[in-house]
């Protein structure tokens, strides 16, 4: 494959519904763990752009701008570890731009790490399948960067559609798409995301919840053979209204038993409003803030009368791509 000079990826962000904590590798390991989630029609823009104008090797545009010579002396992160592991030794520009800000609960982190890694891999000519690029943004996050995350929002950010993922006990990840069983095109025409007003500070909660996984192992199997038994009724065209509804608040309650830390007075003060209406609902991603995920046939006329400030969104079938390319 030809190098590129140019090239801009399109990642989606995600709602996990159910399974979260499951792919954390201290409980999958014994255990295995499954998640189900789907990718959705906010994105994550990545640019990648080979210079030679600019005094600067690497010039970084992001929520902040960094023009830095070497990349030890990167502040982000995550583009530091990328370029290192990637072993790109050109001069960059580089430019991100995202729907919707990081620490909602969307799995921007995990999005943002994908299309640079798809970018990068393009301007050097080699090409990744999405599997693979997810696999190596789980290495970087977790091993490089020790993240205390789990490994769902790498490979749903970076597949895209509505999957089962389960994680395997030997480290396989095995993806079963579940659109064709399940209209959740339908379904989320039926949700919104309601905003809590904060943004979250994801790894002080992980890490909280990483550290307790031993002592929640029952909890989280309980997770598990839920998401399980979920995912069973939808490949049989089986799952109701109902049944939706239901799980989604019993792995909300199960999920804050994970770390004191997960919810707060603010987000269970918005979530007591529901109760009274046939509603499930739940926190996306670590906690402590974000979105809350909110279903039911009446979900939006309810939320309006509450005048929360919400978004609608609907699902994207295509995992991270390039988009423009030269």
């Amino acid at each position: 494959m030809m190098e590129l000079k140019y090239v801009t990826t399109r990642t989606p962000l995600r709602i996990s519904f159910f399974g979260g904590g499951t792919d954390f590798k201290n409980f999958y390991k014994d255990f295995s763990g499954k998640v189900i989630s789907t990718t959705i029609n906010k994105y994550i823009y990545v640019t990648v752009k080979t210079q030679n104008f600019f005094y600067e090797n690497y010039r970084l545009n992001y929520s902040s701008t960094e023009r830095v010579n070497d990349i030890n002396k990167i502040q982000n992160k995550i583009i530091r570890a990328c370029l290192r592991y990637t072993k790109i030794r050109k001069k960059l520009y580089i430019s991100t731009v995202s729907d919707i800000p990081d620490s909602t609960g969307l799995g921007s982190s995990s999005a943002f790490t994908v299309g640079l890694l798809k970018a990068l891999y393009k301007i050097k000519g080699i090409n990744k399948n999405n599997q693979e690029l997810a696999k190596i943004a789980a290495i970087i996050e977790i091993k490089m960067l020790k993240s205390p995350i789990g490994i769902q929002d790498q490979y749903s950010c970076a597949v895209g559609g509505f999957n089962e993922i389960s994680f395997l006990t030997n480290s396989t990840v095995k993806i079963t798409n579940l659109d064709k069983y399940l209209s959740i095109k339908k379904m989320l025409k039926n949700s919104s995301l309601v905003w809590t007003g904060n943004y979250k500070k994801s790894n002080l909660i992980l890490k909280d919840q990483n550290k307790n996984v031993k002592k929640n192992t029952k909890f989280l199997k309980e997770m598990l053979e839920t998401t399980s038994l979920i995912a069973s009724k939808i490949k049989r065209n089986n799952l109701s209204n109902k049944d939706f509804i239901f799980t989604l608040k019993k792995l909300w309650e199960l999920k804050k038993k994970l770390s004191k830390k997960i919810t707060n007075k603010n987000i269970e003060r918005i979530i007591k409003s529901f109760y009274q209406y046939e509603l499930g609902f739940k926190v996306l991603g670590a906690g402590g803030g974000g979105f809350i995920f909110v279903y039911g046939k009446k979900c939006k006329k309810i939320l309006m009368k509450k005048k929360y400030k919400t978004i609608d969104v609907s699902n994207s079938l295509i995992g991270s791509k390039v988009i423009y390319e030269e």
